[in-house]
């Protein structure tokens, strides 16, 4: 789970400090869905181990990357932008998503898939995720950003 992490963390290093609330915590959890992806594809590996046999051992939901993720989306609620009704698991929702999405490309039907097409999955599958948590489509500008971290 350190490495793990640690891809998260220096996805998240690339997010701006400073500047619009939304933007950053938007930004934010397109970025921990990026480096969960180059983890799960540059250690595919570890990738399984973690995720395989006695997941009540791992006791995921207490490790540091997923409180990461928890923490994102109370920042996403906290700026407005995940509405109060939406927040509940919305961690789990995001999770789920880029999860399915790298076991896809690691075991599934898109294993074989070009890299051009692995990345506009990433790309499709963050805006949706956002959208979907947001309840709206994301403006052209902060869509721009979101693509510019799921890269």
């Amino acid at each position: 789970m350190e490495r793990l992490g640690a891809s998260m963390n220096a996805e998240l290093a690339r997010v701006p400090e400073t500047g619009d609330r939304v933007r950053r915590a938007v930004c934010a959890v397109a970025a921990i869905g990026r480096g969960y992806l180059n983890f799960a594809w540059a250690e595919p590996g570890l990738f399984r181990t973690a995720f395989a046999g006695d997941t009540e051992t791992i006791a995921f939901h207490t490790t540091r990357p997923f409180q990461r993720l928890v923490e994102t989306m109370d920042e996403l609620a906290d700026t407005g932008f995940l509405p109060a009704e939406r927040r509940p698991m919305a961690e789990v929702a995001a999770w789920a998503s880029v999860h399915g999405l790298a076991m896809l490309y690691l075991e599934g039907p898109l294993r074989h898939a070009g890299e051009q097409d692995r990345q506009r999955a990433v790309e499709r599958t963050v805006e949706v995720v956002l959208e979907g948590l947001g309840g709206r489509a994301l403006s052209g500008e902060l869509r721009g950003d979101v693509v510019g971290f799921a890269r």
